[in-house]
C-alpha cells in the first residue's frame, strides 16, 4: 500500500481509490479535502498508470493552487514515485485559451494583449464617455463597473453568467450592493449601454480585465475556437478542480466546456462553504454536479462525503453543526471529530473548551472585552499572541469592526500582526519575468533559468530581482510549466490581485472571507446582530449563515462568539446557543460584567433601551444614505 494512503480514514480512502471516472468529493470543513485530492492524483499515476501529462489541475486562487502543489510534493517524496502535474488557477487557464486564440486569430484580442487588474479607475477616467445620455449620480460609476463584473461572473438576477452585453434583457432592474451595504437598482438598458462602451474601449486598447478573461475564453470555445480548443485539450484526459464551491458560474461553465466528453472530472468542495456569491459562486455547482455531468456528458458521477474533522474540538464542531441545521441547504453534512489526529489536535479534543458566547450592546464594548480577554489568555495561560485571531464580518468606513479592535489592542500595547504585500520589488520581478517569457517564447524554462544564473539574459540585472525571477520560474516549473509560454500562464496567476503576503507576529485581525482555508488556535468572531452579521439591510440569510459556519470552523481550541440577539432579523447569536456553549453578558462596564444567571429582568430592560437607540441610529443612517442613493431596498 502506498505510504500516504495508510494515513487516510475510510471515506478518504474510498475517495482516493474510487473508480476512474467523474468524481465529486463533498468535503466538510477541516476534513482534509486538499490532501485527499493530492492523494487521488498520485494514486491514479502510480496505481492506474495514468501519465502526469494527461492530467490538469485547477484551483480558485493562488494560495489554493500552492497548497495542492505542496501536498502533492510531500506525497511524492513519501512514496518515492509520481510526478508533478500542471496546476493553474482558472484565470491562468483562461489566459492560456485566449493567448492561443489570439495567435490563431480566433478572438478579437491581438497577440501581446494586456490584463487590467482593476477597472474602477477606467470607469472614473472615462465617465463622460461611458455615461453619455445616462442619468446617474456622482460616484455611481463604481456601481456600474461592479454590476458588469457581477453579470459576467454570474449575477443572481439571471442565475447564469452572461458573456456579451447583447444578452442583457432591457426594461429590467439589476441589483448591486454599494460600499455602504445598500442594494441599489440600476436599469438594465443603462448597464447594457455602459458595458458596450467599456468593451469598445478595451478593444481599442487591446486590453481585457479578469472577469472578461473568463468570458472571452468561453466565447472562444463556444463560437470560434476549435483550433484553440484542440490545442488546449491535446493529451489531457483528467481534470481536477480544488475548492469547487468557490468557482463562479462562468468558471464552472468554462470547466465543463473544456472537459467536454474527453476528460474525466474530479472536483472537491463543500457546499456549506460557498461564501463568494459576490463573485458569482453558488452552492448549486456542488449540489447539481451529478445532474450536470449526466446532462452534459451522459455519465454518472461517483460521490463521497468527508465529515471527519482534523482541526477542531467537539464543542466547536457542535456549534458549527447547529448552524448547518438551521440553514436551508439542500445537502447537509454533520461534522465529527476524527481519530488518529496530531498530538496538538488531540489536546484540543481532550480540553474541549466550551464555546464562549459574549452578549453585549455595541462594537466598542466588544473591542474592550477582546483586548482584556487576550491579555488574560496571554498572561495567565501563556497563549502566544500570534495564536490568536479576530475575525470580523466587515471592516470598512461604514462598518469599522477590525479598525476598532485594532485601536483598542494597540491602546493596551497588544501587538497586532500586520499583513504586508510583496511590495514594488514583486511587481518588478513579475514584469521582468513576463518580458523574458515574451522574448524567449518557445525556449525551455530550465535553459532560461540556467542562462539567467550565468548572466547571459541581462548582465545588469539587480541580484535581488534576478533571484526573484529565478524563484518565480522554478515555482512555475513546480506547477507543471515546461516552456516560457507555459510560464506566462503561471505569471498571470501570480499577478491576478492576490499578492504574496506575510504577517508580522501578533494578534491577527481578518475578515471572515480572507480567513477561508486557514485555521487558528484561538478565534474571536464579531459582531453578531442585526445589519452587522447577518450583514446588510436585506441580507442573503443563507449566504450569511454559510459565512458564519466558515468563521466557526476556523477555530481549533477556543472560540468566542461576540454580539447581541437579532431583533429585526435572524438571530445568529441565539442560534449558536446550546450545550456546547457558555454565556457571558457584558452589558455594563468591563469590571461590572454580569453572569447570565439571575439577570433576565435587567437584561430585558437593557435590550429594550438598546432596541430604541438602535432604531434611532438606523433611521438617521437611512436618511443620510437616501440623500446619496435612490431605489434602495430599505
Amino acid at each position: 500500500m502506498l505510504p500516504f494512503i495508510r494515513h487516510l480514514n475510510d471515506n478518504q480512502y474510498n475517495a482516493v481509490t474510487g473508480p476512474v471516472g467523474d468524481v465529486i468529493i463533498n468535503a466538510a470543513a477541516g476534513t482534509g479535502k486538499t490532501s485527499t485530492l493530492a492523494a487521488r492524483i498520485l494514486y491514479l499515476q502510480i496505481e492506474k498508470n495514468i501519465e502526469p501529462e494527461e492530467m490538469l489541475a485547477l484551483s480558485f486562487s493562488r494560495s489554493a493552487r500552492q497548497g495542492l502543489i505542496s501536498k502533492m510534493e510531500a506525497y511524492r517524496k513519501e512514496a518515492g514515485a509520481g510526478s508533478p502535474i500542471e496546476t493553474l488557477t482558472f484565470h491562468g487557464l483562461a489566459f492560456r485559451i485566449v493567448r492561443v486564440a489570439a495567435s490563431l486569430g480566433e478572438t478579437w484580442l491581438k497577440p501581446g494583449f494586456k490584463i487590467i487588474e482593476n477597472n474602477k479607475k477606467i470607469f472614473e477616467d472615462n465617465a463622460a464617455a461611458f455615461f453619455k445620455g445616462i442619468e446617474y449620480k456622482k460616484n455611481q460609476d463604481s456601481l456600474y463597473s461592479k454590476v458588469i463584473d457581477s453579470v459576467r461572473q454570474g449575477h443572481e438576477h439571471y442565475g447564469q453568467a452572461l458573456y456579451s452585453p447583447d444578452q442583457i434583457v432591457e426594461d429590467e432592474q439589476l441589483k448591486v450592493e454599494s460600499e455602504q451595504g445598500v442594494r441599489v437598482s440600476l436599469a438594465s438598458l443603462d448597464v447594457k449601454r455602459v458595458w458596450k462602451r467599456y468593451a469598445t474601449y478595451l478593444k481599442r486598447k487591446n486590453q481585457i480585465d479578469y472577469p472578461g478573461l473568463i468570458s472571452e475564453a468561453i466565447n472562444v470555445i463556444k463560437n470560434s475556437g476549435q483550433l484553440t480548443l484542440n490545442r488546449i485539450r491535446t493529451g489531457i484526459r483528467h481534470l481536477f478542480i480544488d475548492e469547487f464551491q468557490d468557482t463562479s458560474m462562468a468558471q464552472e461553465e468554462l470547466a465543463f466546456l473544456l472537459a467536454g466528453n474527453q476528460m474525466y472530472m474530479t472536483v472537491v468542495g463543500d457546499n456549506e462553504q460557498t461564501i463568494y456569491a459576490f463573485n458569482g459562486s453558488n452552492e448549486s455547482n456542488i449540489i447539481h454536479f451529478h445532474q450536470n455531468v449526466a446532462r452534459r456528458k451522459g455519465s454518472i458521477a461517483y460521490s463521497i462525503d468527508l465529515i471527519e474533522n482534523y482541526r477542531s474540538s467537539a464543542n466547536i464542531l457542535g456549534v458549527a453543526n447547529r448552524i448547518v441545521e438551521k440553514g436551508n441547504s439542500a445537502y447537509k453534512k454533520w461534522l465529527r471529530t476524527a481519530e488518529n489526529v496530531s498530538e496538538e489536535v488531540a489536546l484540543y479534543q481532550y480540553h474541549n473548551h466550551p464555546v464562549t458566547l459574549v452578549r453585549m450592546p455595541r462594537l466598542h464594548n466588544a473591542a474592550t472585552y477582546i483586548a482584556e480577554e487576550i491579555l488574560r489568555l496571554h498572561e495567565e495561560e501563556e497563549i502566544l499572541y500570534s495564536d490568536i485571531t479576530v475575525l470580523v464580518r466587515k471592516d470598512t468606513e461604514f462598518s469599522p469592526q477590525g479598525s476598532e479592535v485594532k485601536r483598542l489592542l494597540e491602546e493596551k500595547n497588544i501587538p497586532v500582526g500586520v499583513t504586508r504585500s510583496g511590495g514594488d520589488n514583486q511587481k518588478i520581478v513579475f514584469d521582468k519575468a513576463e518580458e523574458i517569457c515574451q522574448s524567449y517564447y518557445d525556449e525551455p524554462l530550465a535553459s532560461i533559468i540556467d542562462s539567467i544564473e550565468k548572466g547571459d539574459i541581462d548582465p545588469d540585472l539587480d541580484s535581488a530581482i534576478e533571484r526573484g525571477i529565478i524563484d518565480v520560474f522554478k515555482e512555475a516549473v513546480d506547477s507543471g510549466a515546461v516552456f516560457a509560454y507555459d510560464a506566462l500562464d503561471f505569471l498571470i496567476d501570480s499577478t491576478s490581485g492576490e499578492g504574496s503576503e506575510r504577517e508580522d507576529d501578533g494578534v491577527r485581525i481578518r475578515t471572515v472571507h480572507s480567513a477561508k482555508g486557514l485555521e487558528f488556535k484561538v478565534v474571536f468572531v464579531l459582531f453578531l446582530g442585526d445589519k452587522s452579521f447577518p450583514h446588510g439591510a436585506v441580507p442573503d440569510v443563507d449566504g450569511e449563515r454559510r459565512l458564519l459556519y466558515v468563521a466557526i470552523t476556523r477555530a481549533q481550541d477556543r472560540l468566542y462568539m461576540i454580539g447581541r440577539n437579532g431583533i429585526h432579523g435572524p438571530d445568529f447569536f441565539g442560534e449558536c446557543m446550546g450545550s456546547e456553549t457558555r454565556l457571558v453578558d457584558y452589558f455594563k462596564a468591563p469590571d461590572a460584567a454580569i453572569s447570565s444567571e439571575g439577570c433576565n429582568e435587567q437584561l430585558k430592560s437593557e435590550v429594550d433601551l438598546l432596541k430604541e437607540k438602535f432604531d434611532r441610529e438606523e433611521a438617521a443612517r437611512r436618511d443620510r444614505l437616501m440623500a446619496l442613493f435612490e431605489d434602495d431596498d430599505f
